[in-house]
C-alpha cells in the first residue's frame, strides 16, 4: 500500500477496505494518543460529537460516560446488575437533551438522559438484545437481538410501532 498518501485523480473513492486497514495497520501508520482500560471487558462505545463526550459499556452492566480529551468520567449509568451491556447508540438531535440508548444481554434496553443520568424508558423482552439504534430524526429506536425480530419503538413513549421479521 502506498504510504505516502496520494491517490492521484482516478476518481475512484479511497481504498477503505478491511485489507486496506491492515495495512497501515502493518506499516504502523496509525498513532494511539491515549489507552484506557476499565477492571472488565469493554463490550462496546458511542461518541457524542457535539459534546465531546464518549461512553464505554462494560460487561458489568455499566456505562460510563467520558470526556474525550482527558477522559474524565462525567456519569456512571447503572444498568441491570452483572449483565453484559451489548449495544449503546448516542443521539444528539437536540444537544441540550442528548440521549443513550443502550441494551443489555438480559433482554433489557434503556433510554438514558445523559445530562441527569436518568432512565427515562425501560424496555423488557425475553431474548438477548443485541443491537440498537436511533432514526435520523431521532423520533423512534430500532432494537434487535437473539430472536431475529426488528422492534421498532416511539422514543418518546417507547411504544413499539412495529415489528420486522423474515419469512
Amino acid at each position: 500500500m502506498d504510504s505516502s498518501g496520494s491517490q492521484g485523480n482516478t476518481g475512484s473513492p479511497p481504498n477503505t477496505s478491511t485489507s486496506a486497514w491492515a495495512d497501515i495497520l502493518m506499516s504502523g501508520n496509525v498513532k494511539i494518543l491515549a489507552k484506557y482500560e476499565g477492571k472488565n471487558p469493554a463490550m462496546c462505545c458511542t461518541v457524542f460529537p457535539l459534546s465531546d463526550q464518549f461512553a464505554v459499556g462494560w460487561s458489568d452492566g455499566i456505562t460510563e460516560l467520558r470526556d474525550t480529551n482527558e477522559f474524565l468520567l462525567q456519569k456512571t449509568l447503572i444498568g441491570p446488575e452483572n449483565v453484559s451491556v451489548t449495544c449503546i447508540s448516542a443521539q444528539e438531535f437536540d444537544k441540550s437533551k442528548p440521549k443513550l440508548l443502550a441494551s443489555y444481554a438480559s433482554g433489557d434496553t434503556i433510554l438514558w438522559d445523559v445530562k441527569e443520568g436518568t432512565q427515562l424508558l425501560t424496555l423488557k423482552h425475553e431474548r438477548q438484545t443485541l443491537v440498537n439504534t436511533f432514526n435520523t430524526d431521532s423520533s423512534c429506536f430500532a432494537i434487535s437481538g437473539s430472536d431475529a425480530k426488528i422492534q421498532l419503538h416511539d422514543t418518546e413513549s417507547g411504544r413499539e410501532i412495529e415489528v420486522l421479521q423474515g419469512t
